[in-house]
């Protein structure tokens, strides 16, 4: 139901739309998914960020983030940005330095 134009994919508007669905916001709120965290997955899971996902990815993204995060999670979450952090700083460094 939620791909309107039958594409395959469910575009940012036809899930605005889709949202309006009982049996959606019945089916989020089962899984305890409010419709911010329901935007959230969306984007999230929009991973080439072209504005849609298929059905299944939506749902699938949905299944694996369901309850509240464990600690590990969050520890993983906060290693991966620190390294990432890290590997730019050293890019901006080498590129400063190649400027000057």
């Amino acid at each position: 139901e939620g791909d309107a134009d039958g594409s395959g994919f469910i575009s940012f508007d036809e899930f605005e739309r889709f949202m309006e669905d009982e049996q959606l916001q019945a089916y989020l709120a089962h899984f305890n998914v409010d419709v911010d965290s329901a935007w959230q997955i969306f984007r999230l899971i929009d991973s080439n960020k072209d504005g849609s996902v298929t059905l299944e990815e939506f749902i699938s993204g949905l299944l694996t983030m369901k309850g509240p995060a464990k600690a590990i999670d969050v520890k993983t979450i906060g290693y991966d940005i620190g390294k990432e952090f890290r590997r730019m700083k050293r890019r901006m460094q080498s590129v400063d330095h190649q400027l000057k």
